[in-house]
């Protein structure tokens, strides 16, 4: 039997507010929030060695061969523009 939650209304509306912008249940919402909360405590408790080693699998899974961008797209000028 799923647990059953008083909350007070604004906190409510604003939980099922954002379960809406996630296109999200309340349920699903909420697991997901608590899911992500379990995967940051467990990261937390990782040594440096672990989250490098880690960290180096993720960024294999990404191209290397990807082109550098040009020296125009990243000038202050493209990025700023009239804001200098």
């Amino acid at each position: 039997m799923a647990p059953e939650l008083e909350l007070p209304a604004d906190f409510a509306a604003m939980i099922e507010s954002q379960a809406e912008v996630h296109g999200l249940s309340v349920e699903a919402f909420l697991r997901l929030l608590l899911q992500e909360r379990e995967s940051k405590v467990r990261r937390a408790k990782l040594s440096p060695a672990e989250k490098s080693r880690l960290w180096r699998e993720w960024a294999a899974t990404h191209h290397s061969n990807t082109p550098p961008l040009s020296d125009e797209a990243i000038s202050r000028e493209s990025i700023y523009g009239e804001r200098g």
